[in-house]
């Protein structure tokens, strides 16, 4: 696994350069382009023009530093561009493309030849992210529900076949959300034939008339193709609610999450939440008093208010510790500024003892 993770670091280090840089379609390669879709003539119009420059400009959208804070380093975005290994030693990169109304999946050789684009038609209008499950592909996306209705949808989990044929779909309704994937990212991690999902949502209004943020978390059962168990409720730490939660990160150990959030407020840090409920029993909401959640302040912040001058860039395991890696302004009286130096930090939770090191 670690192996694979560092080949997909390697990768997406080479590709990244193709994603900036023009890739001309060749006439060749203009016959892999196709659709994922029932094959209408006006779409096949479109798939047939893959040297054109319509097509030249879709294929060739950059992600460069898309993966970045946004909005003065305040909070984070759903990631809009994955690499994955097939089995077969295929290279995927899938994109959700800026504009459009497709997802790209790019498909490459042992050698980095693209061989095959596939375009694959957008669900709901908010992307959320993309999950290879190695037979299945998987992406979360979501729209807006500004009524505040209960039986409005809010985030769909569609599930394909390796060959993009859309196998399911699975929606959350109303679910406290006005606004899917709101001001922070969205990861995921698999445990079994669970996928756990942790991303953010603007929620409704509350006495005072004011829509807050926080993070979500969904359960999702990829055999059966439905979510098991969500949280999208206002509460406090001990239920893992975060709010304001402007990044997002999971991983599952021993069958239980461990994610990490970059909060503002309740708590004001950068958070390591230690649930201890099961997976595997296809719930994770934790019981209030038997159960809660551990919060380990990983890296402190001053002031208040959305800026915190902090940045959470990334969230790995060793056998004895959680690293999580970012950025932190250099004198912390400096948080409200855009342009103050920055400091890169590691921070090392001890998994026996919860003793936090900064590096």
């Amino acid at each position: 696994m670690r192996m694979k993770r560092f080949i997909c670091a390697v990768l997406s280090g080479m590709l990244a350069v193709s994603a900036s840089a023009a890739i001309t379609a060749s006439a060749e390669e203009s016959e892999e382009i196709f659709f994922a879709s029932d094959y209408e003539s006006e779409k096949m119009d479109i798939a047939s023009s893959g040297t054109s420059a319509e097509m030249s400009n879709f294929l060739n959208g950059s992600n460069l530093n898309a993966q970045d804070y946004i909005n003065a380093l305040r909070w984070s975005k759903p990631v809009s561009s994955y690499l994955s290994v097939g089995n077969n030693g295929k290279i995927l990169r899938f994109q959700n493309t800026s504009s459009g109304d497709y997802y790209l999946a790019e498909y490459y050789d042992s050698a980095f030849n693209r061989v095959k684009s596939q375009l694959i038609p957008k669900e709901l209008s908010i992307f959320g992210g993309f999950y290879d499950a190695g037979d299945h592909y998987i992406v979360i996306s979501g729209q807006t529900n500004y009524e505040q209705d209960a039986k409005a949808e809010v985030v769909r989990i569609t599930k394909y076949d390796s060959e993009w044929h859309k196998i399911s779909e699975s929606s959350l309704y109303g679910a406290n959300t006005v606004s899917p994937f709101e001001a922070g990212s969205l990861r995921m991690a698999r445990s079994g034939h669970y996928l756990l999902i942790r991303s953010s949502h603007k929620m409704y209004k509350d006495s005072n008339g004011t829509s807050h943020q926080s993070n979500m978390t969904i359960q999702y059962d990829i055999s059966a193709s439905n979510i098991t168990d969500s949280y999208t409720e206002v509460m406090n730490s001990r239920m893992g609610y975060i709010s304001h939660s402007f990044n997002q990160f999971i991983t599952v150990e021993n069958g239980n999450i461990i994610a990490v959030d970059h909060g503002d407020a309740i708590p004001r840090c950068v958070a390591l939440v230690k649930y201890q409920t099961d997976v595997s029993t296809g719930s994770f909401t934790p019981d209030y008093f038997r159960s809660p959640c551990k919060i380990i302040e990983a890296v402190s912040m001053e002031g208040s208010g959305n800026d915190t001058g902090v940045a959470v860039g990334g969230f790995e395991t060793s056998d004895t510790h959680y690293l999580i890696a970012g950025n932190v302004v250099a004198d912390p009286s400096q948080y409200q500024r855009y342009t103050a130096s920055r400091n890169v930090y590691i921070s090392s939770v001890n998994k026996s003892t919860d003793e936090v090191e900064m590096h």
